[in-house]
């Protein structure tokens, strides 16, 4: 920046320098030959005819200047229009690239293709975001702690039925129904059957908490592909038991466990919303990435050209007056959380090209025509 301001500095004072110059020699040589005048015959000085001299030649330069001025005008704006013509063939040279390739993704429904791709990156970094809080030390913990508390109050049950039942025949039986796995009660009498049945039920109870087990104690088992069973391993285990204050930090994990079952992906922070959304590009980069990434050229266009704002801003309008609603959406997010987009930033801000989004509000659903984010909406405000 130093040395752009030290060769403007230079740029100004050689003008100058030449500018003097140029008035030195235009105003310089006829007042010496006029002195020279004055000096060889003083006594009979024609000041009529140096006057006429003087109007003559002053006039001849002022309007030399003049037909100069006009002249670099004329080139000026001469130059001026042909850049205008240059950028508007430029432009829309782009613009039919754009439109011809609009028409072959609008019969393969591509546009809703990267929607639904977008969510679906949604919910893998939903899932990852599971599989760490699940891993996470200090979960695990409490989870242990849970599933502790819950088995051993199942087994107390347990006991505690065992030694309720005074034929020990039979209670050998029921010792043995885990292994067994079956017992015949045929000739069981019915106070006996109501026992069995309650065993049934406590067993059955154990073995839901042995199966989260397999989760709870090792932590390699848990990742994207078996996320889903261990959440409902773990919502499995609270419905065992009536959690109750104490079981308040267990509660806690589990609702954020559920948020990610019912694919909530508003509790994605800002860093897991941009990488699934920079993911779904990459994916569809053959086929409706290349579309944006011809908006993304058209704007940058008007960035590296001495474009006239009006002009600018009627570009812009043409390019938002034939996009579908879908499409603008896209955009937004390509804009709005892509690397390659992110460059075209500045420049749309306060353009108006999705004004049309101003009233669709937002879902978290990948087939609805609306954002998934509410801070979506209110980011637009800086578009529009």
């Amino acid at each position: 920046m130093k040395k752009k301001r030290q060769f403007s500095k230079c740029k100004w004072v050689r003008y100058a320098f030449i500018l003097v110059f140029v008035l030195l020699i235009l105003v310089g040589i006829p007042a010496l030959y006029n002195h020279k005048i004055l000096t060889e015959n003083p006594s009979n000085p024609s000041y009529d005819g140096w006057l006429g001299f003087w109007g003559g030649y002053l006039g001849s330069i002022l309007s030399g200047a003049i037909a100069l001025l006009v002249v670099r005008l004329q080139i000026v704006e001469e130059k001026n229009r042909h850049r205008e013509e240059k950028n508007d063939s430029t432009f829309y040279y782009l613009y039919s690239m754009l439109d011809n390739r609009k028409s072959d993704l609008m019969k393969d429904n591509s546009f809703e293709k990267l929607k639904e791709e977008i969510f679906s990156q949604l919910d893998y970094q939903l899932k990852e975001k599971a599989v760490n809080y699940i891993n996470n030390k200090k979960n695990v913990t409490i989870v242990k702690e849970f599933r502790d508390k819950l088995f051993d109050s199942l087994n107390k049950e347990k006991n505690e039925l065992l030694k309720s039942v005074s034929d020990s025949g039979i209670r050998y039986q029921l010792e043995n129904y885990s292994k067994n796995g079956f017992i015949n009660t045929t000739d069981w009498e019915t106070k006996y059957l109501s026992c069995y049945i309650d065993l049934e039920s406590i067993v059955n109870k154990i073995e839901i908490i042995e199966k989260a087990s397999k989760y709870i104690n090792n932590s390699k088992r848990v990742n994207i592909k078996s996320v889903e069973n261990v959440i409902e391993c773990y919502e499995e285990m609270s419905e065992l038991s009536k959690i109750d204050d104490g079981d308040s930090k267990y509660k806690s994990i589990l609702q954020v466990l559920k948020d990610v079952k019912e694919k909530n992906i508003s509790i994605l922070d800002d860093k897991q919303r941009k990488a699934a959304i920079e993911e779904a590009f990459i994916c569809m980069t053959n086929s409706v990435g290349q579309y944006f990434k011809i908006i993304s050229t058209i704007i940058q266009f008007f960035k590296t050209n001495d474009i006239k704002k009006e002009k600018e801003l009627f570009y812009i309008n043409s390019l938002s007056a034939d996009m579908f609603i879908i499409e603008e959406i896209l955009l937004f997010y390509y804009i709005e959380y892509t690397s390659d987009g992110f460059n075209s930033k500045s420049k749309l801000q306060n353009s108006g090209i999705f004004k049309e989004l101003k009233f669709i509000g937002n879902e978290k659903k990948p087939d609805s025509l609306s954002l998934f984010f509410e801070k979506d909406t209110e980011n637009l405000s800086f578009y529009n």
